[in-house]
């Protein structure tokens, strides 16, 4: 199936669905910029803090924010993955029947999925930038000892940012096969075909990739349906 005709099938599946949509993304936006602000104001008063009572008491009640936040993130997610996939099997479903359904077992389901993901994407992006990082240490470590022209200066820095776009291109690509597979999984038996599906998936890391890039044509929400839809196509 084309990416054109995939584009068609997801806008066919969201029809009538955008407020609901609207919903779930604003919810998960707010948890995302309650996170940042919450970590940009520690940052902020961290010359202030003090091995004291209130700042410890401050401290642990943020932390426990800070991770029932990620926990109520993860459950959003894996409430969008059944709406979605219930979108596309065309079964008449609301949130409202999907949070009553909501249970502990979808509790700890979520953060295994959420584990899944950034445990999955920091170990890529630790590979992929390993090598930039490194090319770029010793280089500064030579330029600090032994100094360089300024014309070998120019060269290597035009090198050192050619290769750091390349391995943020490579760590954009890599992102696209997890967030999809996470996208996949809906239940436990989802679940424990994650690894099977990220490597079909893997192969086609740059074809996902234009469904994230193309936003003109695969705008607001309906590119997560149309990544979704490929990648069950691909499983």
């Amino acid at each position: 199936m084309d990416r054109e005709r995939i584009g068609l099938q997801a806008r066919i599946c969201q029809l009538g669905q955008h407020k609901t949509a609207r919903r779930l993304n604003g919810f998960a936006w707010m948890l995302k910029r309650l996170r940042r602000w919450l970590l940009v104001g520690w940052l902020w008063n961290l010359p202030q803090i003090r091995l004291t009572i209130g700042w410890i008491v401050l401290l642990c009640a943020g932390l426990l924010f800070y991770l029932l936040s990620l926990w109520l993130s993860a459950g959003e997610r894996l409430i969008k993955n059944r709406w979605l996939a219930a979108l596309r099997q065309q079964t008449p479903v609301t949130l409202a029947d999907l949070l009553i359904a909501f249970s502990r077992r979808d509790l700890l389901l979520s953060a295994r999925v959420a584990a899944f993901y950034r445990a999955r994407l920091c170990g890529r992006w630790f590979c992929i930038l390993a090598v930039p990082v490194l090319l770029t240490g010793v280089s500064l470590q030579l330029v600090y000892e032994q100094g360089v022209s300024r014309l070998v200066f120019i060269g290597g820095a035009t090198c050192l940012t050619l290769i750091w776009l390349a391995a943020l291109f490579f760590c954009s690509a890599a992102r696209e096969p997890l967030r999809t597979a996470a996208s996949l999984i809906t239940d436990q038996d989802s679940f424990a075909k994650r690894k099977s599906s990220l490597a079909r998936l893997d192969k086609c890391c740059f074809q996902l990739m234009r469904f994230r890039l193309n936003w003109l044509f695969l705008p607001g929400g309906v590119s997560e349906q149309a990544r979704a839809i490929y990648g069950s196509i691909r499983q």
